[in-house]
């Protein structure tokens, strides 16, 4: 059982630490929509060299969308592209270990940020993986997981249903998921050699660390929403970035050719803002 695998003392001193900074705690608040039914995960091995797209999809584990995902997976090998899809439990560390293999990047999670110095983690914005903490303990070993925790690279969070009020005994009873910090990105990836991150989750640009991470590591361009963003919202945004960057081949262009009612979600006020590489 999962109080079992893992100290009960050590457990709730982590969660504490979340629960106290309110600051922190409220901003793993996320999308809230009915979901769709789940999609298959799929993966490929091709050489670096063979132009590659990520398709890296926790979300799916509570707000699935097959259907963006076989438009993009269409869409990708329409022009040539080998696909890696990693969907719900199956969107593990392992794939963001291995960012340097792939020219388009797609981070369909849920986001948190922090902004709360006293909080003693990294400030910036985090990225959902799509594994609870004790998956993952039982796929990389407690030694491993906590070393994870201890060194900041990742956090304990949890998503509240639609319109729930956060308390200790709510977040008790929700499952933890482990949530990779700016830090991991930072410590983790290898050089991106011109790749492109699209981010779709709530707070991917609430400031530009996370951003400016990927940019010193080669990307060409970061785009991600500031604010609480709806799912729905994002995979719209990625159908038409996706589509309009692949026949075009001009991030920039693709960006900002959007529509307005695309860059801005009209149900929370998210924005959807860039980052390029020539502008850092």
């Amino acid at each position: 059982m999962y109080l079992s695998r893992i100290d009960r003392k050590r457990l709730y001193t982590i969660i504490s630490i979340i629960i106290l900074s309110s600051i922190f705690i409220t901003l793993l608040y996320i999308q809230c929509s009915t979901p769709s039914p789940s999609a298959n995960t799929t993966t490929t091995t091709t050489p670096p060299q063979v132009h590659r797209a990520l398709i890296y999809d926790s979300l799916a584990r509570e707000y699935p969308n097959t259907t963006v995902i076989k438009v993009l997976k269409s869409m990708f090998r329409e022009y040539g592209y080998e696909v890696d899809i990693y969907i719900g439990k199956n969107a593990t560390l392992d794939p963001l270990f291995n960012l340097d293999k792939y020219s388009i990047i797609i981070l369909r999670a849920h986001g948190a940020y922090n902004s709360d110095p006293l909080v003693n983690k990294p400030l910036g914005s985090y990225v959902y993986t799509g594994i609870y903490i004790d998956e993952a303990i039982k796929i990389y070993g407690k030694d491993y997981i906590d070393k994870m925790l201890n060194n900041n690279m990742i956090v304990l969070g949890v998503i509240p249903p639609p319109g729930a009020k956060l308390t200790k005994e709510l977040i008790d009873r929700l499952p933890k998921y482990v949530v990779v910090s700016p830090l991991f990105f930072n410590k983790n990836i290898k050089e991106l050699h011109g790749s492109i991150i699209i981010f779709t989750g709530c707070y991917g640009f609430d400031d530009d660390i996370l951003a400016k991470i990927f940019i010193k590591k080669g990307a060409e361009a970061y785009i991600s929403f500031k604010g609480n963003v709806t799912w729905s919202h994002g995979d719209a945004v990625l159908d038409t970035l996706i589509r309009t960057y692949l026949a075009t081949h001009n991030i920039s262009k693709a960006y900002y050719s959007l529509k307005d009612k695309l860059k801005i979600d009209l149900v929370t006020g998210a924005e959807l803002k860039i980052l390029l590489k020539e502008h850092h």
